[in-house]
């Protein structure tokens, strides 16, 4: 199955990944009791899918990250990563909501530790 379709609940975010037509979104909050779960499906859907992939831009736009989610989140970023350091077309878009300098900083933050293109867009 090369389509990942989760909907978001109270805790955890809207999951989107459509390797046929290069969709990559994950969107909403992320507080979830158990982030490592909740984030397993798409560690695996970028395990299995992602090196049939040259060129993907991957959507994350979260109005809340609990700190598990921030750890769990890196390690999905720097999947990512490997793959844009092995010639992949990847890059990030960072979205966060206009007055949400908080969730703007947490992108630049893991934009600064890894070697991935980010860019930043501001949602009304």
């Amino acid at each position: 199955m090369n389509v990942l379709k989760i909907d978001s609940t109270d805790d955890s975010p809207s999951i989107y990944l459509d390797a046929e037509n290069l969709v990559f979104k994950i969107h909403g909050v992320s507080i979830p009791e158990n982030a490592n779960a909740t984030f397993l499906p798409v560690i695996e859907w970028i395990d299995n899918y992602c090196n049939d992939i040259d060129t993907l831009k991957c959507e994350f736009f979260f109005q809340y990250l609990s700190s598990s989610t921030h750890t769990v989140l890196f390690h999905l970023l720097q999947k990512l990563e490997d793959l844009y350091k092995k010639g992949k077309n990847y890059s990030i878009l960072w979205c966060y909501e206009k007055p949400d300098e908080d969730m703007l900083k947490t992108g630049i933050n893991f934009s600064g530790i890894l070697d991935i293109p980010f860019e930043f867009e501001p949602k009304d």
